[in-house]
């Protein structure tokens, strides 16, 4: 029975910091994504 996880890793970077943001002495912005497909082999 055929299995298998397909793991997908996004990582985003911005130094345009908006203003009015409430911390101080921010930089930069970083947004990690992450998606995770696991099959069972329950669709095939």
């Amino acid at each position: 029975m055929p299995h298998g996880r397909i793991e997908t890793r996004t990582i985003w970077t911005s130094s345009d910091v908006p203003e009015g943001l409430s911390f101080p002495h921010v930089i930069q912005l970083v947004r990690i994504m992450r998606e995770v497909i696991v099959d069972f082999g329950l669709f095939s």
